[in-house]
């Protein structure tokens, strides 16, 4: 048999058909009810393998739309069911396929009679199970369209092969036997002869009758559309997919469409056995016709269908496999030729044949395939490319150097990072190169900016999710992550999550998972855990319990994984969204962990972890980012001394961590090495193209996002920072603009009574207002949560334990960025002082309120007025005394409608700092600037800069000024 289309035929390697025959019909409507034309003829290859066909066809009328089945025999593709229009009178003498192929084509109209040319090579399709070709029809009437034309008998059988699913779901059927027959057959005397063949027995969908067997009865049998795949695999992959196949309930008689149907080989399974290991031989069938075992490690090639070679039925290191050849053709094509080449035998396919055997108490008498102990099999080494990402926080577009939304004039200019366009880009093609992949996520893809504000249940972030990669987070509170996570196709873990307070998330989130590496066959298990801090650092830890013990949850979930796959398990890869110090202590005390993926601390790893990473912009030599640990960071575990690798990957979708190891046989780590990529735009050290396929998904979701966020609010002539530096370790300028906005908008919309103050955990505050006009989209994305404002009624002792609270992190001039906790207060109308290096608890040592408009110290007896958020008001982030105080109001209003309330009706605003001399923002309401020259021109207004010495800081509230300065020092 000669080399036949395939996917090398369309990335134009010559093919080797020096003469094909050509079958074509033609009829006039859907159902082939009258065929007006039909015939065949003879041609050879030209160039590229472009197969021409050429026929005059009586009988066509103009302006007339045909239908045809066109089939290249004896080894080419049948093409998809397709329409052409024959020419109008007044039109060009040519009528193109109505898909816009060039598969059939149709000239010279003249006198009824056209002249057909066809090139099969256009035929060849990429289709998914059930569906078509390229001219569009629908599954059934394509399938109706083929047996209509298929009446004429191709073979004969002996013997009715049943579709029972008791049969082709649960043992081997004498129907998978014949179809895996005719695909090794099929491909036999090609460069792709298959050492073996592999079929899920949900494919069949009807019996074969005994008897003369039609084209029709073959398409019935094999309604799913599949067309035939050749893969390369290896024999630990074979193994690893029958297990998958064999995973059924078979006492219960539960029938799984994944069940294999095989031919090349054979294998027998214990289905009494742990549902992981059932497989107890697995032998090759020898060109003598005995059989030898499997080598594990041994490559073959294996022909399968469509559907299995894309991962369906969870044959995911099918998907993973090279593929040799995926020409389109049609699994009945290989049927029929089989069928036609073989001659009648009464006896042919009329039972089983020994290929599959079940062991155990149902194991047919004699048989030699379960006697002994089950085969050892053997274990492979695997090399490995890890990519990963953590902390995207929605940043679905791509953002600035200050995570900031990235406008399209920047992304011009080329100073614009990561966005799922670049991810995606960079994912496809460390794919495309080949090899073992594995993506992961460290968590918190969501939460950041407009896109989870306008699409509160992340859809957006959940498509491009599907198509890359997996997730593991709590925010916006349980329910509506339940309606997140039910839009994901990847598992979800979290080994120290206990649900059972919201058993909505029970189904939805996973303590562990077990995937295998690429098209290796080797196992890993993945085992997610997250801080326990999450209980009072997101809404949704009101609802879900978070077990303190990490280490001890972490342990349990290994056995209990250990127990599920029968110690198949090659490698063990902990998913974090825990923070460094945490993955540190499990990389110490779990022995059985041998790598650990990060995130939640927006750290950067990279290189010897003092090396400066790319270059931001490639002409400054001082850009690039300063890391904070080594890539990976290696601790060492206590019981075994083995060094475990730690990675994160920065956030806001920056980089893209990009791991190389090499595991042997035993599963111990023997090689490492990678960087993160930075995913940068023209101007930066490393360009990465935006995925066009990426982008128009993004493109279908913009709309809204463009309508809302584009609104201009106010106009801030310098930087607003959102720094962790700042907001979670001192006063900054951002907060107190938020906390004097959310004053005024309790103020100015309801009847209270101004509240006395307000407080602002520094963690709520996840992006800066850049130089600009300040958009409603920049807002969303600086307060991202939805939180909404609360006024709580509390003493004075309250209060300063509050403020006792936001100072009880790590705040010394030595802290990292990543150690600085979100708790941190950013206030208004309250003035304190603090010493960080005091014990906890006794740090603040003066703090003023306003009271009657004097500033008054804090009495721990007397009562005052607090505005904050409903997440501190429940008592997060360590703001227990906010749960037990009053509540005077619960607003339901999100404090980033505050903001931009208050922004746009009010002022224009900055701050910086020049030579050391300290600012004081200034916010100033439009029309009534101060009357210094400097302040303002152009009628906008601008700052000043204020040294101590003038006391800026003690300013009060006036007409047309508005602000608090220096409230913590």
């Amino acid at each position: 048999m000669r080399e036949r289309l395939s996917v090398e035929a369309a990335a134009g390697h010559a093919l080797v058909l020096p003469e094909i025959h050509v079958e074509w019909q033609l009829a006039a409507d859907e159902s082939f009810a009258s065929v007006v034309a039909s015939g065949s003829a003879r041609t050879t290859a030209l160039k590229n393998g472009d197969l021409r066909v050429e026929a005059s066809l009586s009988g066509l009328t103009h302006d007339t739309t045909y239908f045809y089945r066109f089939v290249v025999l004896p080894d080419g593709p049948l093409s998809a069911v397709g329409s052409f229009r024959t020419p109008s009178d007044d039109e060009p003498q040519v009528a193109e396929l109505a898909s816009g192929t060039a598969a059939l084509q149709v000239v010279d109209v003249g006198s009824a009679i056209a002249q057909v040319k066809g090139t099969a090579a256009a035929a060849v399709a990429r289709r998914r199970q059930g569906e078509v070709g390229p001219a569009g029809a629908t599954a059934a009437s394509r399938a109706r369209l083929l047996a209509d034309m298929g009446s004429a008998a191709v073979g004969s059988l002996g013997s009715e092969l049943t579709s029972d699913r008791a049969i082709v779901r649960l043992q081997e059927a004498p129907l998978g036997n014949l179809v895996c027959d005719a695909l090794m057959a099929y491909v036999k005397e090609s460069s792709h002869a298959a050492d073996f063949c592999l079929l899920n027995g949900g494919m069949f969908t009807a019996p074969l009758p005994k008897g003369a067997v039609t084209k029709g009865d073959i398409t019935k049998a094999l309604g799913r559309g599949n067309t035939l795949v050749v893969k390369q695999v290896t024999g630990l992959a074979l193994k690893t997919a029958l297990e998958t196949g064999l995973l059924a309930d078979f006492a219960a008689g539960e029938t799984r469409g994944a069940f294999p149907q095989i031919a090349g080989f054979r294998f027998a399974f214990d289905p009494a056995a742990h549902r992981h290991a059932r497989l107890t031989r697995l032998e090759v069938r020898r060109a003598d016709g005995s059989f030898a075992p499997v080598e594990m490690c041994a490559t073959y090639t294996l022909v399968t269908n469509d559907y299995l070679a894309r991962g369906g039925d969870s044959y995911t290191s099918f998907k993973a496999a090279k593929t040799l050849a995926d020409g389109g053709t049609l699994v009945t094509l290989a049927v029929e030729q089989f069928l036609a080449a073989k001659p009648p035998v009464a006896t042919a396919y009329d039972g089983p044949e020994g290929r599959i055997t079940r062991c155990g108490a149902a194991a047919p008498a004699g048989a030699a395939v379960c006697a002994g102990a089950p085969t050892a099999f053997g274990r492979c080494p695997v090399d490995l490319t890890l990519l990963h990402y953590s902390d995207v926080h929605s940043r679905v577009e791509a953002a600035t150097s200050t995570a900031a939304p990235c406008s399209e004039a920047q992304e011009a200019q080329g100073v614009c990072f990561g966005g799922f366009a670049r991810m995606a880009s960079y994912v496809k093609t460390v794919r495309q190169s080949g090899g073992n992949v594995l993506l992961l996520d460290g968590g918190d893809m969501s939460v950041g900016t407009i896109w989870d504000t306008v699409y509160r249940n992340r859809t957006a972030s959940a498509a491009f999710q599907n198509a890359i990669g997996v997730d593991a987070f709590f925010d916006f509170g349980a329910a509506s992550l339940v309606s997140y996570l039910k839009q994901l196709q990847m598992p979800i873990l979290g080994c120290n999550i206990n649900t059972t307070r919201f058993p909505d998330l029970t189904p939805l989130i996973k303590p562990y998972t077990v995937v295998e590496l690429g098209a290796s066959g080797v196992r890993a298990g993945i085992v997610g855990y997250i801080t326990p801090s999450t209980a009072s650092t997101s809404l949704g830890g009101r609802e879900v319990d978070f077990p303190p013990l990490v280490i001890p949850a972490i342990r349990s979930c290994i056995a209990a994984m250990k127990e599920e796959y029968a110690n198949t398990i090659d490698v063990i890869i902990g998913l974090s969204h825990a923070g460094i110090w945490y993955d540190s202590r499990v990389a110490e005390a779990v022995p059985e962990i041998d790598l650990i993926v990060g995130g939640l601390n927006h750290m950067f790893f990279y290189a010897d972890g003092k090396t400066p990473g790319p270059r931001l912009v490639a002409s400054s030599p001082t850009s690039g980012q300063v890391p904070d640990y080594p890539y990976p960071h290696l601790v060492a575990n206590n019981a075994t001394g083995k060094r475990v690798p730690i990675v994160q990957a920065f956030y806001a979708g920056r980089y893209m961590g990009h791991l190389e190891l090499s595991f042997d046989a035993a599963g111990v780590l023997t090689r490492y090495g990678g960087q993160p990529v930075l995913l940068g735009g023209s101007a930066s050290a490393n360009n990465v193209t935006r995925d066009p396929a990426t982008l128009e998904l993004i493109a279908s979701y913009v709309g809204p996002i463009k309508e809302i966020g584009s609104r201009v609010l106010a106009y801030s002539p310098s930087l607003l920072s959102a720094d962790r530096s700042l907001v979670r370790a001192r006063e900054a300028p951002l907060g107190n603009l938020i906390c004097d906005a959310m004053r005024w908008y309790i103020e100015t919309t309801t009847q209270l009574t101004p509240a006395d103050a307000c407080m602002l955990n520094g963690g709520s505050i996840r992006s800066s207002i850049d130089a600009s006009h300040v958009t409603l989209g920049a807002v969303l994305a600086m307060l991202p949560f939805g939180n909404t404002m609360v006024v709580l009624n509390v003493t004075g002792e309250q209060l300063i334990n509050a403020l006792e609270n936001g100072v009880s992190g790590s705040l010394g001039p030595n802290t990292s960025t990543s150690q600085l906790a979100g708790k941190m207060s950013q206030v208004s109308g309250v003035w304190y002082m603090f010493n960080e290096s005091a014990p906890v608890g006794r740090r603040v040592f003066d703090a003023s309120i306003r009271v009657n408009g004097e500033r008054v110290p804090v009495m721990p007896c007397s009562y005052y007025t607090i505005i904050t958020t409903d997440f501190m008001a429940a008592g997060n982030d360590g703001y227990i005394m906010f749960s037990k105080a009053e509540r005077i109001l619960d607003s339901g209003v999100p404090m980033d409608m505050a903001v931009g309330v208050f922004k746009t009706n009010n002022l224009y605003l900055n701050t910086t700092t020049a030579n050391g001399v300290e600012v004081c923002i200034t916010l100033k309401a439009r029309g009534s600037c101060p009357t210094l020259d400097t302040f303002c021109y152009g009628g906008i207004c601008k700052f000043a800069i204020f040294s101590k010495s003038t006391n800026c800081c003690a300013k009060d509230y006036a007409p047309g000024v508005f602000g608090e300065y220096n409230r913590r020092r």
